[in-house]
């Protein structure tokens, strides 16, 4: 339940309507607001910045820079007496209700905060300007505001600069505070007459899907009139790492409007954990009595912390944790919940400020990405859409609205969301209904220009970008003709870069051709569908993203041991990189931090390096290193093997953490029975359920339910038949056995069936047979908790009236870490699984199993069928055996198969399942896998005998083969994992040996494993359409 008067840090501009109602404030400009608070709380602290100690960026002891607010006052008074140096008194442009424009361009620093102040003081309008933005972007902003001077932070200075602007108005380098200021001879300054609440104060550029920033006035009462007086009944800071050119002013406004003191992060030093914690300690001996228990930043910033223990205890400490202008990934705002972290999201447009939060009561609301609206608020609609989705619209009467876009003088945010099912006016944010792609980093830009653009390649037949709510975009190529003989896209790319801001480009990485024939999902009107071409091409965007972050090695930098790159080449290469990024060149010594590299575009350079140089790089490599030379010294030792770098991979030693948490509080309930069997089974679409529910059938069982995905119980029923079908299983079975299927939803509440079906098969079922598990070995472990939520609900009816026999299959990569043997026992211990996201969910879903009274089953690595050889082309070895056609050739491993044909493996689990409730019931974890290891040479010798001479080649010239066949088009799935497995020669780790015992006592034998004849291949082979020979 909400506050009736909320906290300043999360109160929108309809609680500040309703409580500045009854409590008016009288405060309407922001000149007036710091003028009244320098007169009535002159000593009060205003606003601080830690800094680093001359001298000592790496220093854990950092220094401060703090004003009160009479201090304030003064310093800005010094401001604006500087500023007169170069600018006139302000006067009222004709046909305006404001002064001229000044641009300020600059980083997030001190100086720009009283040149910010300094300017309004003097009744100029500001024009912020990321320092990011081009010499387009620059020259757009400054036109379009027609400003009067562009004033810039010294290190922003370049010829590039100067040729932006030079012949539309003047520039001058931005103004530099003196200690001395806070003692300024007076606070007086004239501020014109004609600055009212409506006058405009600054213009923020809002990063819109035109490609350039679009200027957003915001007037004095947007950061005054419309916002709480709402001192904290106890003092607390806020710090703030937004720069003041993006939310930063909102925020010192939103902290200044209810004296509470806030803290800037300095903008001499990159963002990093360690420099997060030392601006924390800084600031909090600085100022002990208010120390800081707010925190806000973008997602990326949250994530980053994730990462870092003392970081997110630090975020633990807080009172709250504030983000916004992007969505947080859900995985990473659950881990920060799940950690303590009092999350809330802050929902705003420019158009409209503040508008909703997630603000709730933290202990027993974990909702984090729901936004409230509060009763008493009345100007907020979520129109309903086609697709289940609501879209926001502002209405009349809202507190602020800088723009109209509906006659009745409502704005459509074109932003979508999604209801809580419980929560009543709770609502998620999804998506935006225009072709706007919105990034992580709250960078927009409109995709439609792009697809237009590569549309007119004459070998493209529909282009489509993706990366909502990503750090980088993308774009999915459709062919119009077979073969890989493209015409090369790079020009196109590079001049489609070059009209979209530096942290919105498309690497070229992520550009993902699509084998020639594969459609894409169109509307009614044959338009592309972005979000479902998405959602269709999960896998090759999900690889491409791997390939992208981790690094594609080409290994142009390594040849036999020795540097192509000599250090004068090596620096050249650097160069253009930084350059490429920065839209501007930078010398060998020059601080790429204060050249204005940030976090998003060391992030990109970083990964460049990576696939330029085939190597792994710390993931703060360009903050650690700071100049070009440093880089180049720091890769020449790496590459000449004298220091080591281990793969770092985001939120991986947290997962570990969030396994164990998620086995939750299971309970079991004691097994009864007696009733005739009725088996509930899932999977049945995928190769081993199809199969299982033919063995139950052979083996006698009455009365199957099989649960599918589908939207009625027809299609659910076709897609049974269409599933026995594809794998030339008999549709055949007893007039006295009933196989019923029947549509579900597994991470749904009661499966998302009617109340009455979900009694009856709580009643009904005696056995479940869990199968259904989506088989993706590049998709991220938060990518699966639908299914682990699935798996509980189906333990809910497991443990729900009579205990029923639960049978879970599971994979022998849940615990393939442990040590040999491994037995088959239960593992408490995460780092068994291996790093996989399919992995670490195997081993989360098995814990609940057995804490719920389940049974595991662990399965090796299935393979066609004994009767047809029919093999799921997407899974790995098939993937593996189809690049014979891509690149002619296919590794000579020197490695072991211990392939088990699907339908054994089914049979196995079958027999498992229905036994007799009295036998083996001291047996829970199964090890089904064919122990008959097989020599992969075996395997080659069958294909050359089935297609005639095959390449064999040693297994790193294999994957320089498949990354050769990437550059140039082709489309090679798994690579990244290939890579990982056999891109070195270095000796592998003897394989794990699992132990197989409990499978006797039901099946005897099969412990002694299954061996595979040269004819089993042979319909492999076949099944894969691997070409035989004739002779």
């Amino acid at each position: 339940m909400q506050s009736q008067v909320p906290h300043f840090f999360v109160a929108t501009l309809g609680d500040a309507q309703r409580i500045n109602s009854v409590h008016p404030h009288g405060i309407t400009t922001i000149n007036q607001l710091i003028l009244r608070r320098a007169r009535t709380t002159p000593d009060a602290v205003a606003v601080g910045m830690s800094i680093p100690l001359s001298g000592a960026e790496n220093s854990e002891r950092w220094g401060t820079i703090l004003y009160s607010y009479s201090q304030l006052l003064r310093a800005i008074t010094a401001a604006a007496h500087r500023l007169s140096a170069h600018l006139p008194p302000a006067k009222e442009l004709p046909d305006k209700n404001h002064g001229p424009v000044v641009g300020i361009l600059s980083e997030s620093s001190w100086d720009m905060l009283l040149c910010f102040f300094g300017l309004i003081r003097m009744g100029y309008t500001v024009l912020l300007i990321a320092p990011q933005c081009d010499a387009r972007a620059i020259r757009h902003l400054v036109v379009t505001t027609s400003a009067k001077m562009l004033l810039y932070s010294r290190h922003l200075a370049s010829l590039e600069l100067a040729a932006a602007v030079g012949d539309i108005c003047s520039h001058e380098p931005l103004p530099i505070h003196e200690r001395e200021d806070v003692q300024f001879p007076h606070d007086w300054w004239p501020t014109p007459e004609f600055v009212q609440p409506s006058t405009p104060a600054y213009i923020h550029a809002s990063g819109t899907s035109s490609g350039l920033p679009t200027p957003i006035p915001q007037n004095h009462a947007s950061a005054t009139v419309h916002l709480p007086s709402l001192m904290p009944q106890k003092p607390v800071s806020t710090l703030t790492t937004s720069p003041l050119y993006h939310g930063g002013i909102a925020d010192v406004m939103r902290s200044l409007m209810s004296c509470s003191m806030i803290w800037l992060f300095p903008p001499m030093v990159p963002l990093t954990p360690q420099n997060l914690l030392r601006a924390v300690i800084a600031a909090d001996e600085r100022l002990p009595a208010s120390p800081i228990k707010l925190f806000t930043g973008a997602p990326y910033v949250l994530r980053m912390c994730l990462a870092d223990e003392q970081c997110l205890a630090a975020l633990r400490n807080m009172d709250m944790v504030g983000y916004g202008g992007a969505p947080l990934p859900e995985n990473s705002g659950n881990a920060l919940v799940a950690n303590g972290v009092k999350l809330v999201s802050r929902f705003g447009i420019a158009e409209c400020g503040f508008l909703m939060s997630s603000y709730r009561n933290f202990e027993l609301d974990k909702a984090w990405n729901y936004l409230r609206v509060p009763p008493s608020t009345d100007h907020l609609s979520f129109e309903s859409l086609h697709d289940g989705t609501r879209e926001l619209v502002v209405l009349p009467g809202w507190p602020y609205m800088a723009r109209q876009n509906r006659p009745d003088g409502s704005f459509a945010t074109s932003d979508l969301f999604q209801p809580h099912p419980i929560i009543l006016r709770a609502y998620k944010y999804v998506t935006r209904s225009d072709s706007t792609v919105v990034l992580l980093n709250d960078t927009k830009f409109d995709p439609v220009p792009i697809e237009d653009s590569l549309r007119q390649l004459d070998w493209v037949d529909e282009a489509i970008v993706f990366g909502q709510n990503q750090d980088c975009p993308g774009v999915l190529l459709f062919p119009n003709r077979p073969g890989n003989a493209y015409i090369s896209f790079k020009d196109r790319l590079s001049a489609i870069n070059t009209a979209l801001p530096s942290d919105a480009q498309i690497p070229p990485e992520l550009v993902i051709v699509i084998p020639f024939g594969r459609g894409w999902p169109r509307s009614s009107k044959g338009t592309a569908l972005r979000n479902k071409a998405e959602e269709a091409f999960l896998k090759e965007i999900t690889q491409a993203r791997y390939q992208f972050e981790h690094g594609s090695p080409n290994h142009r930098g390594v040849i036999a041991g020795s540097l192509w790159y000599g250090p004068g080449d090596m620096e050249r290469v650097l160069s253009a990189i930084v350059a490429q990024r920065l839209k501007r060149t930078v010398g060998l010594d020059d601080d790429l931090f204060l050249a204005g590299v940030d976090s998003i575009m060391a992030a990109s350079i970083r990964r460049e390096l990576m696939t330029q140089f085939g190597t792994s790089l710390p993931e703060n490599i360009l903050f650690e290193q700071r100049t070009v030379q440093n880089l180049t010294n720091f890769l020449i030792a790496l590459l000449k093997g004298l220091i080591k770098v281990e793969p770092v991979d985001k939120e991986k030693k947290h997962e570990l953490k969030v396994m164990q948490e998620m086995l939750g509080t299971i309970q079991s309930v004691e097994q009864t029975g007696g009733k005739p069997q009725v088996v509930l089974l899932t999977g049945v679409t995928g190769a081993l359920g199809a199969h299982v529910l033919r063995a139950l059938i052979q083996i006698g069982v009455k009365k199957i339910i099989c649960l599918c995905r589908a939207t009625n119980a027809s299609e659910a029923s076709s897609r049974l038949v269409q599933s026995f079908q594809k794998r030339k299983i008999p549709l055949a079975w007893a007039q006295d056995t009933s196989v019923r299927a029947s549509i579900c939803s597994l991470p749904e509440k009661n499966l998302g069936l009617p109340v009455e079906l979900y009694a009856e098969l709580a009643s009904e079922v005696t056995t479940i047979i869990h199968c259904a598990w989506p088989v993706n070995f590049l998709a991220p472990f938060h990518a699966f908790e639908p299914i682990i939520e699935g798996t509980k609900n189906l333990l809910e009816i497991a443990n729900t009236g009579t205990k029923k026999r639960f049978v879970f299959c599971s994979s022998t990569a849940s615990v393939i870490r442990t040590p040999s043997p491994i037995r088959e026992e239960v593992s408490d211990n995460p780092e068994h699984a291996s790093p996989l996201g399919y992995s670490r969910s195997k081993w989360v879903a098995e814990g609940l199993v057995r804490r719920a009274g389940g049974e595991v089953i662990r399965l090796g690595q299935l393979s066609g069928d004994s009767k047809e050889g029919i093999w799921n082309p997407e899974e790995s070895w098939p993937m593996l055996l189809s690049t014979l056609q891509q690149v002619g050739c296919l590794p000579a491993l020197d490695e072991n198969v211990q392939w088990l044909p699907v339908d054994i493996a089914a049979e196995a689990v079958s027999r498992i399942a229905v036994r007799r409730k009295e036998e083996f019931e001291d047996r829970k974890v199964w090890h089904v896998l064919n122990s008959h290891a097989v020599p992969w040479k075996r395997v080659l010798n069958a294909l050359e005998n089935w297609c005639g001479c095959i390449r064999r080649v040693p297994q790193l010239e294999w994957v320089n083969a498949l990354e050769h066949g990437e550059r140039c088009g082709q489309t090679v799935k798994l690579m990244g994992l290939w890579k990982e497995a056999y891109g070195n020669e270095e000796k592998k780790d003897p394989e794990p040996v699992f132990e197989v015992r409990n499978m006797d006592l039901v099946w005897p034998g099969f412990g002694d494993g299954k061996a595979l004849e040269e004819g089993y291949f042979y319909k492999i082979f076949e099944g894969l359409g691997l070409g035989r020979k004739f002779t």
